[in-house]
């Protein structure tokens, strides 16, 4: 820590006395971040648009290619396009950080220059290296970079199906990868530096870096989390102080809490940015340090300016004030503009309330006939329930593969049939209750009027006539009374949606990774943790419903609800209750926070 100390010292008093230099470094970080880059995301959205394209995936590549050929040329470019503006800003917050560094006065004109040379050396291995830079070395810096394009590109279901089956074992090969990958990065973090300061190859800034970090992982590490880590503290401490002054306007100037709350959202995300600024230019910082204490950083030629100083300094002084008044007074009425609006016109959704497993508030025995009529008091729209195929062919009510947790038989659904399993009885909450045949359940359910969201599983993937025996038996009483049909299963989805296309089905997604599969399914249940804001939006454009399992507290609901998710599996039917209320009377400073937290 007293590294970083010494180094933002240092930094801060040069850049003192260098602020006009500052603001133009600035200015122009702002230009690719908030405009350039954001257009060209815009426009592979409107191209994507137009062209009646809802996601890009191997599947449709070659199709577009072929019936689209210019469509996909226009997003070929905008991603070359969009490649070679990162790596412009990526070099020139770089060389002004070199500048800043070594305490050289240099122009803004003249890092343009610089910075548009290095645009001569991006080739075909320089900008695939410069992405694999973006994805794996930025963010150890606490850096992230992401489009609008990206969020277009989809992970087939299977593959999340896949996933999920083996989650121990991909979770356990992840974090080794993770670990791999971060020592990988680590290593190669001085490579494109080497190239932008010191002219290299991609094969000579390789070596260089590997030797640069040799036996010097772990202190390079510790430096970039210690930045990370820094900036987070600051970003939290600042973001809670200014919605906490959120509160107090509404506590006790309520004629003014719009106007506020529209000038400390501007401010939230003014924090965001330097937030962003402060971590890129802290990475830049420790490289150049790490550079120059190798002996390995080379003398940049500055070129020489077209006008003499003299005039050029009077024309910056006649031109920089009013141009920086009249930016500054433009953003500040198109971000306060766009907050007020934002902040008047943001809505909280009323999802439907799904009882997770029948039950609520531990009230009973899950998937138990008695924990449904108990937890029915609560009104929930649909209770949410788990059906297995027996041995012999019937259906049985019960959520784990092995029954040994919930009634000490070391046995499975599949391997008994459905009498021997009734007489089974399931200790849980302090309650005892038997195991439940589908068919009891349905006829109790339709007893109270109860909807029904029911839950296909299976151990394994041969699923095609279990979908068709469960779907000709039930499949009148689905449609009749509006039950859905949910899995984890995505091939068991397709094949409901196969026989019957009316029957409401939605895939199960055990986290969010990018963005919706490709999938047939009316809904996707997602595990709300992973879930944000632009997920549910994407999905919305594509016309499928989002339900979250299980937030069981009043402020994760809530927080689900500013989403826009269309459902709430819980366990806790009495906070979604709390929740509905209170959305009724949402604050401002409710709506700031749960804008802060919907920009993961």
């Amino acid at each position: 820590m007293q590294y970083i100390r010494l180094k933002i010292k240092d930094s801060v008093e040069f850049l003192w006395h260098s602020k006009s230099y500052l603001k133009s470094v600035f200015a122009i970080h702002a230009l690719f971040i908030f405009i350039l880059l954001p257009i060209l995301g815009e426009s592979s959205q409107f191209i994507l648009k137009i062209s009646q394209i809802n996601y890009l995936s191997l599947n449709n590549l070659g199709t577009m290619m072929r019936q689209q050929p210019l469509v996909f040329l226009a997003l070929i470019s905008i991603v070359i396009l969009s490649i070679l503006l990162s790596f412009f800003e990526f070099a020139f917050l770089l060389i002004s950080v070199y500048f800043i560094q070594t305490r050289q006065p240099v122009s803004v004109r003249q890092l343009l220059v610089i910075t548009l040379r290095q645009l001569r050396k991006v080739g075909i291995s320089t900008g695939l290296f410069f992405l694999f830079y973006l994805v794996l070395i930025l963010p150890l810096g606490g850096v992230s970079y992401s489009s609008n394009l990206l969020s277009k590109v989809k992970i087939p279901a299977f593959l999340m199906d896949y996933i999920f089956d083996h989650r121990f074992i991909v979770v356990g090969a992840f974090i080794l990868v993770y670990i791999l990958l971060t020592y990988i990065g680590v290593r190669l973090i001085f490579v494109l530096p080497n190239l932008i300061l010191n002219d290299l190859s991609i094969g000579e800034a390789i070596k260089s870096s590997l030797t640069i970090t040799r036996r010097k992982f772990v202190t390079i590490l510790l430096k970039l989390a210690a930045i990370g880590f820094g900036m987070l503290l600051f970003s939290s401490v600042s973001i809670a102080g200014l919605i906490g002054i959120q509160k107090l306007v509404e506590q006790y100037s309520h004629s003014y809490t719009v106007v506020s709350a529209a000038v400390i959202m501007t401010l939230l995300q003014i924090i965001i940015l330097i937030n962003i600024a402060i971590t890129t230019v802290g990475m830049f910082l420790v490289i150049i340090d790490f550079m120059s204490k190798n002996n390995v950083l080379s003398a940049i030629k500055k070129p020489d300016s077209l006008f003499s100083s003299a005039y050029r300094k009077n024309f910056a002084n006649r031109l920089s004030a009013p141009l920086y008044i009249v930016l500054g007074i433009m953003s500040a009425v198109i971000v306060g503009g766009y907050n007020f609006d934002y902040l008047k016109s943001v809505d909280i959704s009323k999802p439907i309330s799904v009882s997770h497993r029948g039950v609520s508030e531990k009230n009973g025995v899950q998937n138990s006939i008695s924990a449904m009529n108990r937890t029915a008091q609560y009104h929930p729209d649909y209770v949410e329930m788990d059906v297995q195929l027996t041995k012999d062919n019937q259906f049985v009510v019960f959520h784990d593969f092995n029954l040994k947790q919930l009634t000490s038989v070391n046995n499975t659904p599949e391997n008994m049939n459905l009498n021997a399993l009734t007489k089974l009885k399931v200790h849980e909450n302090n309650q005892v209750q038997p195991i439940e045949s589908f068919d009891d359940y349905l006829k109790a359910a339709k007893a109270i009027h109860q909807k029904l969201l029911i839950e296909l599983k299976t151990p394994n993937k041969d699923n095609t006539q279990l979908v068709a025996r469960f779907m000709r038996k039930y499949q009148k009483d689905i449609q009749e009374n509006d039950y859905m049909i949910q899995s984890l299963n995505f091939e068991l989805i397709e094949d409901v949606k196969k026989i019957a296309p009316t029957v409401k089905a939605g895939y199960i997604l055990p986290f969010n990774l990018i963005g919706p599969p490709i999938s047939h399914s009316d809904f996707y249940t997602v595990e709300f943790s992973t879930v944000n804001k632009h997920f549910i939006q994407t999905a919305h454009n594509e016309r499928k419903k989002v339900f979250v399992w299980t937030p069981n507290d009043k402020k994760s609901i809530l927080r689900m609800m500013y989403f826009g998710a269309d459902g709430v599996i819980t366990d806790n039917m009495p906070a979604v209750g709390r929740a509905m209320t209170d959305a009724n009377h949402i604050t401002y400073s409710d709506k700031l926070l749960y804008y802060v937290a919907g920009l993961g």
